[in-house]
């Protein structure tokens, strides 16, 4: 009997240990989904809202983003004057919260937040900050529409 006790408390203890460490360092679905989608595809520029204006819209497809899994990342500027070469800004890239909402990148130099508004397979909409915008919500913010193109293109 007092064998058993021991046994069924020594367990007890075991699993609720076991249970807490389980989700340190471990991403679920939800934040899989997340990075598998944003990291899935090169995302270029459709449109940037800026504060009390209308969107601008670009449709030559000329600024384009690319995140991957190892936390880096480009955003590369084609440059329509084909005797020009195409501007390329790496950076390194994470999220800022446990619902992977919004997305920190630098370059070494300048710092940007994005919080995520909408993501597809097909559109990335996001409000883009120089401070995390959950966090400082009367920032100065702009809007982003991207669309999603396979990264082989």
């Amino acid at each position: 009997m007092k064998k058993t006790v021991i046994t069924a408390i020594i367990t007890a203890v075991t699993t609720i240990i076991l249970a807490a460490c389980e989700k340190t360092g471990y991403i679920g679905a939800e934040q899989e989904s997340v990075v598998a989608r944003l990291t899935a595809y090169n995302w270029v520029v459709q449109s940037v809202t800026y504060p009390d204006m209308k969107p601008e819209v670009y449709d030559n497809g000329n600024q384009i983003y690319s995140f991957e899994t190892s936390g880096k990342g480009y955003c590369r500027y084609v440059n329509p004057d084909p005797d020009k070469d195409d501007t390329v800004t790496y950076f390194q890239w994470a999220f800022t919260n446990d619902t992977f909402s919004v997305v920190y990148f630098s370059d070494g130099y300048s710092m940007t937040y994005w919080l995520i508004d909408k993501l597809t397979d097909k559109e990335l909409h996001v409000t883009c900050a120089n401070q995390d915008p959950v966090i400082y919500p009367n920032i100065y913010k702009t809007k982003y529409v991207f669309k999603a193109i396979s990264k082989n293109q």
